[in-house]
C-alpha cells in the first residue's frame, strides 16, 4: 500500500535506502499473532521487531487500540521505499511462523 508515511523514517526497513522527508513510501502491514503481547513497559508509538526468517530488525509504528485498522487485525505498519521492499517485508512477516519477536 503506497501512502504518505505517518512518521518520518530515516531509511527503508528492508534495504536501508535513505528516505527523503517528503518522499512517499510503501507500507507493510502486520498483526501480532494470537498470544504474542507487547511488553507492559513498552511506551510510545514505535516498537522494534525482529524478523527471524529474514534476519532483520525493523521499526514498526503501532496502531492505536481504537483505530479502524486495528479492528482488521492490523497492529502495526512498517515503512519501505518501494513496492518491492514492502512486498519482501510482508512475506517475511508471513514467514515468521513463531510470531514476530518484539525487542
Amino acid at each position: 500500500m503506497k501512502a504518505r508515511c505517518p512518521y518520518k523514517p530515516q531509511a527503508c526497513n528492508w534495504c536501508g535506502r535513505p528516505l527523503g522527508e517528503d518522499e512517499e513510501c510503501w507500507l507493510a502491514r502486520g498483526g501480532l499473532k494470537e498470544g504474542v503481547e507487547l511488553p507492559k513497559e513498552e511506551e510510545g508509538p514505535f516498537i522494534s521487531l525482529y524478523l527471524s526468517t529474514a534476519h532483520k530488525e525493523v521499526v514498526a509504528l503501532l496502531r492505536s487500540p481504537n483505530c479502524d485498522a486495528k479492528k482488521d487485525c492490523i497492529d502495526f505498519t512498517i515503512a519501505a521505499c518501494s513496492e518491492a521492499c514492502a512486498s519482501k517485508l510482508t512475506v517475511a512477516l508471513k514467514d515468521d511462523r513463531g510470531g514476530v519477536k518484539v525487542i
